[in-house]
């Protein structure tokens, strides 16, 4: 198909225009707000996507629609207006449970899962997430918004009531409520620390200390299931217990050989 650079500036221009905008998106809404057609759209979208051909062909970088959304995303009234826009639409509790339900099947596909984790466990992938969050962080505005954003999420007792205790995705059932023994004292945890150099085993770091328990039982003290980790390392272990234990208890046998 040949690009017709007449017809773009001339969109260009209409769109440039905010009475413009203004009607296009009053269309749009209207016709969204048609049942029918949402069905109908959601049939055909759904026809398209089993298409393995059609998956792929969307999936192929697209250097020229790359640039001009950057480009787009360059401007502060475009990014204030979809800013906006997801807002407004994300505070729908309709649209919140019908897009949970959307991603809850897609996770249930173990092709996807698969896919997915492929994609996290890339040095590559997760070298350049972790570069571009702590780009992120180092603007004051950006933890500020986010913060807020937290606060408000907590101040509705849905989401709260959602995402604590046994509804919560990484419910235990209830073990960090357990209390420690008598024996996990101050003392054996300076002596766990001064065993391992007094810095985070995995990353080195000397600030912000904790002991950790590898098999995940407080009421194991044993310094063998001791191990010294940092706050930031030590919340990672959260997640993935079981790889973790193994991880950390090679680690351990590896540092006394």
């Amino acid at each position: 198909m040949t690009s017709r650079p007449r017809q773009s500036e001339a969109m260009k221009k209409r769109w440039a225009t905010p009475g413009y905008r203004e009607k296009m998106s009053s269309i749009r809404k209207d016709v969204l707000a048609d049942p029918e057609y949402r069905k109908k759209m959601s049939s055909i979208l759904k026809d398209r996507w089993a298409d393995p051909e059609y998956r792929d062909k969307l999936s192929r970088p697209r250097p020229k629609q790359s640039e001009s959304m950057k480009r787009a995303w360059d401007s502060p009234g475009y990014r204030d207006m979809m800013s906006k826009t997801h807002k407004e639409v994300w505070a729908k509790h309709e649209y919140r449970a019908k897009q949970s339900e959307i991603h809850k099947e897609v996770w249930q596909e173990p092709e996807f899962r698969e896919k997915m984790s492929n994609i996290f466990q890339n040095p590559e992938f997760r070298e350049n997430m972790s570069k571009k969050i702590k780009e992120l962080w180092v603007d004051p505005e950006y933890r500020k918004n986010l913060s807020r954003a937290i606060k408000e999420l907590w101040a509705d007792p849905e989401y709260r009531d959602k995402c604590s205790g046994e509804n919560h995705h990484q419910w235990k059932g209830g073990i960090s409520f357990e209390p420690y023994p008598v024996d996990f004292n101050d003392y054996l945890k300076k002596v766990i620390r001064e065993r391992d150099g007094c810095k985070c085993i995995l990353c080195d770091s000397t600030k912000r200390l904790s002991i950790h328990h590898i098999n995940y039982d407080k009421k194991d003290s044993y310094p063998e299931n001791l191990i010294t980790l940092c706050v930031s390392c030590h919340g990672k272990t959260g997640n993935n217990r079981e790889l973790w234990e193994g991880g950390l208890s090679l680690l351990m046998l590896s540092s006394r050989l």
